[in-house]
């Protein structure tokens, strides 16, 4: 009995440890659980953590680009991420914008975006899932002292989870702090997953 326990134990810990069965900063980022290996453009290794996105490593980037294709009229991106000390997405830069995150454990509570002379800086509220509920966004212009102003607040309806308990359709519901107008944008996304 003993060593069967002993031996539950360490399976547990082995499986808990390996980032494919629990949650890695990587893929907390994108509120994502489990063996997932890919979501809409962004790919992970067995460990949870981010390989390519949207085609390139992120990580790898020494400087943001942009091109434009004009046969589609589109512009592309491509964007630079950086971790801090800990491993964790800690900025995202693009040629017109700079993001930078802040993280309480495994979960982002706050983000700041500059982008052309304006700031806005975004708070995030969880569900007890560790799912994404409610974003209140302030802004200002850059050069007033910072002084941030409601701007807007998203909230978050779950519809649909996989088997893994990763959400897979969502409303967005949009308020405008100006004028109290509302929108609402259904949100999908696909997920495969290793295993």
């Amino acid at each position: 009995m003993e060593k069967t326990f002993l031996f539950s134990v360490i399976t547990s810990l082995t499986l808990l440890s390996c980032g494919g069965k629990g949650t890695t900063d990587d893929l907390a980022f994108f509120s994502l659980k489990g063996d997932v290996k890919k979501m809409d453009g962004v790919e992970f290794d067995q460990n949870g953590k981010i390989t390519r996105v949207g085609g390139y490593d992120p990580f790898a980037v020494e400087e943001p680009t942009r091109s434009f294709d004009e046969q589609t009229a589109a512009f592309t991106d491509i964007e630079k991420w950086t971790r801090d000390n800990s491993g964790r997405i800690c900025s995202q830069d693009a040629m017109e914008y700079h993001t930078v995150y802040v993280w309480d454990g495994s979960k982002i509570i706050r983000d700041t975006v500059y982008c052309e002379g304006q700031v806005w800086l975004d708070t995030y509220e969880y569900d007890g899932e560790g799912n994404v509920k409610k974003i209140t966004s302030l802004s200002c212009e850059d050069n007033d002292g910072l002084k941030f102003e409601p701007d807007h607040t998203v909230e978050y309806i779950y519809k649909d989870f996989d088997s893994h308990k990763n959400w897979t359709k969502r409303v967005a519901k949009t308020t405008d702090a100006a004028t109290n107008d509302t929108s609402e944008d259904e949100e999908t996304r696909n997920i495969e997953y290793y295993n």
